[in-house]
């Protein structure tokens, strides 16, 4: 797995994009109940006009998928797939429920990020996160050729053989299909063991890291020490865990059925949760913490 001061590749790529992100709302740049349209126009198409910042930190945007909007070998270009993101339609209404954003986050929070700072997703981390804290090295998405001498190797590429079969199984299943959605690429699961990802910024999964610098950067949030902004106060919470019901049903029948509304739900499987109003039943996203005096 590599030197014992080796860096690893450990996906860790999307709370390091979302530090950057608290690093630009801290700063004034952006804000959580902004729409994406108003940074990034062309992402209003096909419905996600109503997409705010916040649905997409939250992982309740609904773009979680990949699969039928671009190919593995096609994440290596940044403006195809931004572009490919943009004009996709969202798979249920923004808000309504989360939906892990396995890859896609990283190219939607990073597109964001490039908009806003006129940097590369790998230059705002540096800027923000690493200049801060007196990172030089030991933190980046991709790698350059000369770095890869020292980083770790990723095991396990016999199992995206015998993952492939699985996710396509998942693919037929109500309960499942959401989540090979957003995962199911065999060209993409070959790539994540080669060199050729390291070519590429993917901000949510070809992120390196060492310990060292990730718990750095995890206490300084802690601590407030990235020159004592207030990240920690302004972190948006998550959604209450009662809005998430939809996928954190006590009911196995229920659990992970996209296409029935929470208060269908309710109904057949939660019936002693009292009733609430359907504006209440979407999750907008998460509430900034109060500002502490």
């Amino acid at each position: 797995m590599g030197s014992r001061h080796g860096r690893a590749q450990l996906l860790n790529d999307k709370g390091v994009v979302a530090t950057v992100a608290a690093r630009l709302v801290d700063q004034g740049r952006l804000d959580y109940d902004d729409l994406v349209s108003d940074y990034w126009p062309e992402f209003a198409a096909a419905g996600k006009h109503e997409i705010t910042v916040r649905h997409l930190l939250s992982h309740t945007a609904a773009m979680h998928r990949i699969v039928g909007v671009v190919s593995g070998t096609e994440m290596l270009d940044w403006e195809l797939t931004t572009a490919a993101l943009a004009a996709a339609p969202p798979a249920w209404e923004p808000g309504l429920k989360p939906g892990y954003h396995g890859i896609t986050f990283g190219f939607l929070v990073g597109e964001l990020i490039r908009r806003v700072t006129d940097l590369s997703v790998g230059d705002a981390i540096a800027a923000e996160i690493c200049v801060p804290l007196g990172i030089s090295s030991g933190m980046s998405i991709g790698l350059d050729l000369s770095k890869r001498h020292n980083n770790a190797e990723l095991l396990g590429k016999s199992a995206t053989r015998r993952l492939d079969p699985v996710m396509t199984r998942l693919e037929r299943t109500k309960r499942f299909a959401e989540m090979a959605a957003a995962f199911h690429d065999p060209t993409f699961f070959e790539m994540m063991f080669g060199q050729e990802i390291l070519d590429a910024e993917i901000p949510a999964v070809n992120g390196v890291f060492t310990a060292r610098t990730l718990a750095r950067m995890y206490a300084s949030l802690i601590r407030r020490g990235l020159n004592r902004c207030s990240i920690r106060r302004r972190w948006p919470r998550p959604p209450r865990l009662r809005r998430m019901r939809p996928m954190l049903c006590c009911n196995s029948r229920c659990a992970g059925v996209s296409d029935i509304t929470w208060q269908q739900r309710r109904g057949e499987c939660c019936p002693t949760d009292s009733a609430t109003s359907g504006s209440e039943d979407r999750v907008r996203g998460p509430t900034p913490n109060p500002v502490s005096p």
